[in-house]
């Protein structure tokens, strides 16, 4: 590699679903939350587990695993709920080639890892192998100490409608 050109590094917040690692980008994440006092929403979609009041604030509470099609989220004592920037949050900041959803959101996950940087040249094109729905909301893996971390794309995460057939 030449000292002229260096690859550019980004970091991620990293977390657990059954065993697995995924993660999002850093300057998505507003807060890790692990007080989940979740009010159901009845009629919302299978993945939005119902509302969280953090500090004033409605959290849309989305259960992660379901929206990637892992089946439903069991809430234990080390589930965490990171919520994610809007995407007006993300614009005010001048961070224009991200974005989440509209609404403030929290993704509930079975444990955070940690805060991670990777170069841009680690990051690869997620295989075709990968389940359908999970294909089109990992937009990049990486291969790291022997296991693969699922970089996911939150915009694309909500974009499922659960069919009701």
């Amino acid at each position: 590699m030449s000292n002229t050109q260096s690859s550019k590094k980004r970091g991620f917040c990293t977390f657990l679903l059954d065993n697995k690692r995924y993660a999002v980008d850093i300057l998505t994440v507003q807060d890790v939350n692990r007080h989940l006092r979740i009010t159901p929403v009845y009629g919302a979609p299978d993945y939005v587990l119902g509302l969280v009041n953090l500090r004033g604030q409605v959290v849309n509470a989305v259960d992660t695993k379901c929206a990637l099609g892992l089946g439903p989220m069991e809430v234990t004592e080390n589930t965490r709920q990171l919520v994610l920037k809007t995407n007006s949050d993300l614009q005010a900041r001048g961070i224009t080639d991200l974005s989440t959803s509209e609404d403030l959101i929290g993704l509930l996950v079975d444990r955070v890892s940690d805060v991670i940087d990777v170069e841009e040249s680690q990051i690869e094109v997620p295989p075709p192998a990968l389940a359908q729905r999970q294909g089109a909301v990992v937009h990049g893996v990486v291969q790291l100490e022997g296991e693969v971390l699922r970089i996911l794309d939150p915009s694309k995460l909500l974009a499922f409608e659960v069919d009701a057939a």
